[in-house]
């Protein structure tokens, strides 16, 4: 009677002592193997890792992250390869969903296709007001010669394991990457993977991936106009519609309105839905540009056909936690409040709210309702909730402030608005709401110029500032209407 398959993890680590001990003890006993590839650590990795029982092997770094998951794969004896990083945990729920997936591929089977299973690694934000970012892996997969991973850096398996014909399990399974929680490392990473993306790149400028990992960490580090640059080219070279072309299109969306390009977005966005009709994402940001040209309701029915259609599942690379229909219901309660739809637009806010309560916008859209209805009383105790809120205070005082130039009292609102800005710098908002202050007031063209720049540095493309800057730097010339007030300025997650 043969043996059940064997299971192996694989990690590659470097200067990983802080981190090894609470990744690895928790699911070591889910285990056969533990193969750990050091590519030259100066701390006391290798020392944790031998207290933990784990076999260390020295590993010479060559700026190839594939090539060190290989060497690891090399010296694993299961039939079974799952990976960790060091700055991966696994909680007890999901340890217990994992070791369900392994006592199924332990299983005999009668006709052994070969699976790969997908999991989800959730990068947290700093703040538990922001959303976390997800990302597909594949993380269990079962050996082979030609199972090897390829790229320098953000290496991928899952085209080797397709060449294979392998079948694509997606599993519930939730892996928390606590790695990108510091700012000053996340840049310090993003400079590496650019380094890297760049020595790929001159040896292979065609490959579709390269560019679209390429224009990926273009946009993290604010250069929208470079990744624009490769995101097209690598849509021109895609071979085929794989899951990872709905990022590439939302990228090229994204990338389009950061450079004012809303009509080309516009297109981008109808172009990518006839790929993938109702995708989450593409689907709400085509919304939001119809909410920009005064559409509201096309917008309207978009996102209605949008949230009663099944959930679908597919692969996904570097998304909001949100796009998972709240982005999409939040704009659908902003078009209900423009509307004057008040009481479904509440019933939405409050529905996002009691999912997630430390989500600020709609706590902020929520007031901005009851503002429209001059409740004074219920915009007051939102500003009190999101004040409760991690990160919230600046949002509160903002909110306040609209409120005080909406009732007129614009010495009031600059105040508020003023502190808030003081509070939170990067905070567009603030700044939309000190530009309406400044509009009402009227005695200071230079500051509500100057205001509109702010604006534009801190959200490129918004269409409040650009229309009010080129308002006051042309005065003669007509501007077109627009029904798309300040609070539509406030994004989704502002």
């Amino acid at each position: 009677m043969s043996h059940p398959p064997r299971i192996s993890l694989c990690m590659i680590v470097r200067n990983e002592e802080a981190n090894l001990r609470a990744c690895l003890q928790p699911v070591l006993p889910l285990f056969d193997e533990v193969i750990l590839v050091d590519t030259g650590s100066l701390d006391e990795t290798r020392q944790v890792a031998e207290e933990l029982g784990v076999k260390v092997i020295d590993f010479e770094w060559c700026d190839d992250f594939s090539a060190a998951r290989n060497a690891a794969v090399e010296h694993a004896t299961g039939e079974w390869i799952f990976w960790l990083d060091a700055d991966d945990r696994v909680d007890s729920i999901n340890r217990a969903k994992l070791k369900d997936v392994f006592d199924r591929v332990r299983e005999p089977r009668e006709t052994e296709q070969r699976r790969v299973y997908i999991m989800t690694t959730v990068s947290p934000s700093r703040h538990s007001s922001e959303p976390a970012t997800l990302i597909s892996h594949a993380r269990l997969f079962q050996r082979h010669p030609q199972a090897r991973w390829n790229g320098r850096v953000h290496e991928q398996i899952v085209p080797a394991l397709e060449a294979l014909g392998d079948q694509l399990i997606f599993s519930d399974v939730r892996i928390e990457h606590v790695g990108y929680l510091d700012p000053a490392f996340c840049q310090r990473k993003a400079n590496r993977d650019l380094r890297l993306l760049r020595l790929d790149y001159a040896t292979d400028p065609e490959n579709p991936i390269t560019l679209f990992l390429l224009g990926t960490t273009y946009m993290r580090t604010g250069q929208p106009y470079q990744a624009l640059t490769h995101l097209l080219k690598s849509l021109q070279l895609a071979p085929a519609y794989g899951d990872w072309m709905r990022r590439l299109y939302a990228l090229i969306v994204d990338a389009l309105l950061r450079l004012g390009r809303r009509e080309e977005a516009f297109g981008m966005a109808n172009e990518a839905l006839q790929r993938f009709p109702l995708d989450v994402e593409l689907t709400t940001r085509r919304a939001e540009l119809l909410c920009e040209f005064n559409d509201l309701g096309s917008a309207e029915r978009s996102l209605r056909e949008l949230l009663q259609a099944p959930p679908a599942r597919h692969l996904v690379h570097g998304a909001s936690s949100y796009h998972d229909g709240r982005e999409a219901r939040a704009l659908l309660g902003r078009i209900y409040r423009e509307t004057q739809n008040f009481d479904s637009a509440e019933q939405v806010f409050q529905e996002l709210i009691a999912e997630q309560p430390a989500w600020i916008p709609p706590w902020v859209n929520l007031g901005y309702t009851y503002l429209m209805q001059e409740r004074w009383g219920d915009v007051e105790y939102v500003a009190k909730q999101i004040e409760k809120c991690e990160t919230g205070e600046p949002y509160a005082l903002t909110l306040r402030a609209e409120a005080k130039a909406t009732r007129g009292d614009l010495r009031a609102a600059r105040e508020l608005v003023d502190q808030a800005i003081a509070r939170a710098p990067q905070l567009a908002w603030s700044r939309i709401v000190l530009s309406d202050i400044l509009l009402k007031d009227g005695s200071d063209r230079e500051a509500c110029i100057a205001v509109q720049r702010d604006i534009l540095r801190l959200n490129p493309g918004n269409v409040h500032a650009e229309r009010t800057l080129e308002m006051l730097t042309n005065p003669p010339a007509p501007q077109p209407a627009s029904n798309w007030p300040l609070g539509w300025s406030i994004t989704v997650n502002p």
